[in-house]
C-alpha cells in the first residue's frame, strides 16, 4: 500500500486510515480537496513478507513531521532511503531528515 504524506496532516491521515486529529492550522496552505502534494515522501515498498506496509500515526513538532507504522523504505522523488518503521520529514518541503532510529517492529503511535 502506498501512502503519501503531506504537510497538511489531515489529508495523510485520511489516506492512511488513521483516526487522529490534525494539528491546529495544519491544513492551511495544504492541497485542495485532500490531494497529496507532489513534494511529499511516500512509503516505497509493498511488504514482501505479506505484511501491509502503512503509516499508523503522524505527529508534528515545529517544522518537522514524524511518521510511524510498519515500513522499511521511504521515497521522495527518485531518492529512496531505508527507514524501519519510523521517519521524519520537513513539514514545509517534504525533505526526509537524517533521523533514523531503526526500530525493529511496528510502531503504532508517536507523541
Amino acid at each position: 500500500m502506498r501512502v503519501r504524506l503531506v504537510g497538511a496532516v489531515a489529508a495523510a491521515v485520511v489516506a492512511a486510515g488513521v483516526g487522529i486529529a490534525a494539528p491546529a492550522g495544519a491544513a492551511a496552505g495544504g492541497p485542495p480537496g485532500g490531494v497529496p502534494a507532489s513534494w511529499t515522501p511516500q512509503i516505497a515498498t509493498s511488504g514482501t513478507d505479506g505484511s501491509v506496509e502503512q503509516i499508523r500515526h503522524l505527529a508534528q513538532c515545529g517544522s518537522t513531521m514524524y511518521a510511524v507504522g510498519r515500513f522499511t523504505q521511504v521515497k521522495k522523488g527518485s531518492a529512496t532511503v531505508t527507514r524501519n518503521n519510523v521517519f521524519s520529514f520537513s513539514a514545509t518541503n517534504g525533505t526526509i531528515t537524517s533521523w533514523n532510529p531503526n526500530v525493529n517492529g511496528q510502531v503504532d503511535t508517536i507523541v
